[in-house]
């Protein structure tokens, strides 16, 4: 239950020619996950220097390929998170990964 903060925030760094990254975050049950998307795209003047990235439940977005695409995350539902790639790979760091207050 997550429903007592209200985000995450995180620090990113991504190699030079890295395409954006995707923060996924699940609600539901063990057999019923659906997934909310949020797409951290890197500032690509800042370079490859850690950037630091605040995320509010209402950023994610449930995409249209899961379900109504309407539906709202809701973080007392909350039952993990993952990231993911546009293309099929691709690297890069993430530090202090924290819920914001």
């Amino acid at each position: 239950d997550w429903s007592h903060k209200s985000g995450i925030s995180l620090y990113i760094r991504v190699p030079k020619n890295q395409g954006p990254v995707t923060l996924v975050v699940y609600n539901g049950g063990h057999n019923d996950l659906k997934p909310f998307d949020y797409k951290i795209v890197p500032d690509k003047k800042k370079g490859t220097v850690w950037q630091e990235v605040f995320i509010t439940w209402d950023m994610f977005i449930q995409p249209s390929w899961a379900g109504s695409g309407i539906e709202k995350f809701n973080p007392s539902l909350a039952m993990g998170l993952a990231f993911s790639f546009d293309e099929s790979e691709g690297s890069f760091w993430a530090d202090d990964l924290k819920f914001i207050p």
